[in-house]
């Protein structure tokens, strides 16, 4: 404790260096959560966990290097209501669209769009996201749709957005909200919508539905509750039931997950990827086997480490790669690479860079690292860990 006082009067920085720093630390300041004293996104826990969205892979961006079978419509899922028709077609753009870094859109064409004698209501050629094992919407809550889109030819197309349950195969679904938006615009626009359903549902979906016979483009899907924890985009109830816990510190986001796990270092965890705008972020393959949005990244966790009043214990990767990667378990020491002490320059300024944008208020000029997120005041940053 002594030693921490002097390091945190002093303004100082306690760089750990070791398999589990939380321990190091945790005799050094007070206790934390432990076990979870830290967050790392294991078993869904920041995508369908805190962070708040409620789409699965939204942009698009699931693919094979994150798990056998994965592709850009993993999690979705053709419908064609009323006997229409047509196709979806991912693609996968040569540049991203200025500001975005999604890599992969998807093109709706709708060959057949009609009323026929036993129309009941329901019509167009689209898709459907069920979320993270079905979407929990609240009677009366309200929902931000956006969506960003880009229309195929000279005729404006109608898309109905809806909120659905489901009601089994062969059946309509029961509408729970719905709004329709005309797409006229053969740029890429953004295109947003408030949703209220009209009843509690714990396993809706989104529906997506090209009611004009045509073609549209559609990226970055996303529904997310407008009640969050302290309007920070995280779930209200997960976050309270940590606050709860009364926690001292967190670390933050691993693990495995810093430093690639079994992958390599073409899938560590880069902390300035996750600060910016959501749609500017590289997501990445989660080392456990799912995919990382970023949605939930370092400014989220600065912000909840705030909100909750933690001490944010951030773990940065520091050129070494996973004791486990690609079976290493068994290969007696030799399996873990390091980066070469000429490259070791690009990983200490990362660390710096950190130090440097948790500390400086936005009205100070700052080095090469600029959080495109400013803040007036500074986030407390005291201790960090590489591993």
């Amino acid at each position: 404790m002594q030693i921490y006082e002097e390091i945190r009067r002093n303004g100082c920085f306690l760089l750990l260096f070791c398999a589990y720093p939380a321990i190091c630390f945790e005799r050094c300041l007070l206790w934390g959560l432990f076990r979870p004293n830290f967050f790392e996104d294991i078993s869904s826990s920041a995508d369908g966990g805190l962070y708040a969205e409620l789409v699965q892979n939204g942009s698009f961006e699931f693919n094979a290097n994150e798990r056998d079978g994965w592709g850009p419509l993993t999690a979705w899922r053709i419908i064609r209501p009323g006997h229409s028709l047509g196709f979806v077609q991912p693609s996968t753009k040569s540049e991203p669209a200025a500001g975005y870094n999604s890599q992969t859109s998807v093109q709706l064409h709708a060959e057949r769009v009609k009323e026929y004698y036993d129309y009941n209501g329901w019509k167009g050629f689209g898709l459907q996201n069920d979320g993270f094992d079905g979407i929990c919407v609240k009677a009366g809550e309200k929902y931000d749709f956006s969506m960003r889109a880009a229309n195929i030819g000279n005729a404006a197309k109608q898309v109905r957005i809806a909120l659905v349950e489901p009601q089994g195969w062969g059946k309509e679904p029961k509408l729970l909200c719905e709004t329709t938006m005309s797409l006229s615009s053969a740029d890429w626009t953004k295109y947003t919508a408030t949703l209220t359903p009209n009843a509690d549902c714990k396993k809706a979906a989104l529906q997506i539905l090209l009611l004009t016979e045509g073609d549209i483009l559609l990226d970055d899907v996303s529904l997310m509750p407008q009640d969050t924890y302290k309007g920070h985009g995280l779930r209200k109830d997960l976050a309270e039931a940590l606050a709860n816990l009364h926690p001292k510190f967190m670390r933050f986001p691993g693990g495995c997950v810093v430093h690639g796990g079994g992958d390599g270092f073409w899938n560590t965890y880069r902390w300035k990827q996750t600060i910016g705008p959501k749609e500017q972020r590289r997501q990445m393959k989660n080392t456990w086997g799912y995919h990382q949005s970023m949605g939930l990244g370092y400014y989220e966790y600065f912000q909840l480490c705030e909100d909750i009043g933690m001490q944010p214990l951030p773990i940065l990767p520091c050129g070494v790669s996973c004791q486990g990667a690609n079976g290493g378990w068994g290969m007696r020491g030799q399996a873990q690479d390091v980066a070469p002490m000429e490259e070791m320059d690009e990983w200490v300024q990362d660390a710096l860079d950190l130090i440097e944008w948790a500390h400086a208020p936005s009205s100070l000029p700052r080095g090469p690292c600029i959080c495109q997120t400013p803040r007036v005041e500074r986030w407390p940053l005291h201790p960090l860990s590489a591993t």
